[in-house]
Order: structure tokens, then C-alpha cells, then sequence
């Protein structure tokens, strides 16, 4: 099913196709070039993507970079870049190896 045919077969009928891009009259969903916002949740075969995505980030423990606070503590910026420096040479230096991937 593409996403013409799931928008078009709407109940609500909120959204038409012009060319590639979606128009939407819903106040719930704003359609812009290259940006869709959606104001509530986003809910994809019974499963909220919102939350589902905040457990996965919470779950691999991807750490939220807060720009604000790395201006005010610079150490904070050189630490994530130098973590990340460090983790593609270990990545590297692995595949060299020949190893498995478990670092």
C-alpha cells in the first residue's frame, strides 16, 4: 500500500497528493517541503512512534546533547567529540582485526 493510497483512502480525508508533495487542512498535521509536523502522536499499527522512539534512545542509552550547557561547559563538547573520535578508532581498529563486532 503506498502512502497515496492510505492518505486518499483516509476516513478524514484531511490530505490530497499535487506532485510528490501532501497538502494537508487538518490543524493536526502541517505539510512543508521537506518537513511534516504533526501535533499529537503518532500512532503506526497500534504503536505510539513517539514513545517507542524515546525508549529506544533511553534504552541505547543515546545520550541527549543539550547545546545550551556545552556552551557554557566547553570540556562537555571536547569530551562527546573526543568519545566519538575514540569509538570510530576502536571500530576500526577491530575490523582490522578481523574480530566480531563486540567491543
Amino acid at each position: 500500500m503506498t502512502l497515496s493510497s492510505i492518505i486518499t483512502s483516509s476516513i478524514y480525508a484531511d490530505y490530497t497528493i499535487q506532485g510528490s508533495s501532501i497538502v494537508s487542512s487538518s490543524p493536526v498535521m502541517h505539510v512543508s517541503d521537506s518537513t511534516v509536523k504533526i501535533n499529537g502522536s503518532l500512532v503506526l499499527n497500534g504503536v505510539d512512534v513517539g514513545s517507542f522512539m524515546e525508549d529506544l534512545s533511553s534504552t541505547l542509552t543515546i545520550v541527549k546533547r543539550d547545546l545550551k550547557i556545552e556552551e557554557k561547559y566547553p570540556r562537555l563538547k571536547e569530551l562527546y567529540n573526543e568519545y566519538h573520535t575514540l569509538l570510530e578508532h576502536y571500530k576500526l581498529l577491530e575490523e582490522i582485526k578481523g574480530s566480531s563486532s563486540d567491543y
